[in-house]
């Protein structure tokens, strides 16, 4: 709950990857707008707005960065999702991209017993899920991209508490940054 907050905490307000303009993809009651300083210029895009997969009557190369916090496992096809959310970065901006680890927050069960929206779980290893996506494969089919970063991020998670742990103040994710070239 209210993941782009617990990861604005995380980077601190004037992390460098998110500034200018910027479009949050898929961000539901916790836009970033007023989390980061370096935003300039803010489009959220949200249901409302039209299938998050095709951002239709987005211009091509139209932001400096793109925001995306736990929005590409609800996509249909995320290889296509990930590659018009890079369509739209301009050339030298970033895309920041957090999804739910699926050890962490799937805690290896599918059907995700947390959100029966989630179509795709998403690991940095083995994948050990039905639908499970290497973020690694993911990426390395996308064209035109320079990855920063690829972090695991495992704060405040307990392995020996049960349940979604992201209710509390656990972020259970994966976040990688790339820089569109």
């Amino acid at each position: 709950m209210y993941e782009a907050s617990k990861a604005a905490k995380r980077r601190g307000s004037d992390f460098k990857y998110i500034k200018g303009s910027v479009i949050d993809i898929g961000c539901g009651p916790n836009p970033i707008v007023n989390l980061y300083k370096g935003i300039t210029n803010f489009k959220s895009w949200d249901l409302e707005d039209g299938d998050a997969q095709y951002l239709k009557n987005v211009k091509d190369m139209e932001f400096d960065c793109a925001h995306s916090s736990h929005s590409l496992e609800h996509m249909a096809d995320p290889y296509q999702a990930l590659s018009n959310w890079i369509r739209v970065v301009k050339k030298g901006g970033y895309l920041v991209v957090t999804v739910p680890d699926e050890e962490m927050y799937e805690r290896l069960m599918w059907p995700s017993k947390f959100n029966s929206d989630h179509k795709y779980s998403f690991t940095t290893g083995e994948k050990k899920l039905s639908k499970s996506i290497n973020i690694l494969d993911l990426l390395i089919t996308q064209k035109n991209v320079q990855v920063i970063s690829i972090q695991r991020i495992e704060d405040k998670f307990n392995p020996n508490i049960l349940g979604d742990q992201t209710l509390g103040e656990a972020e259970c994710c994966i976040e990688f940054i790339l820089r569109k070239i």
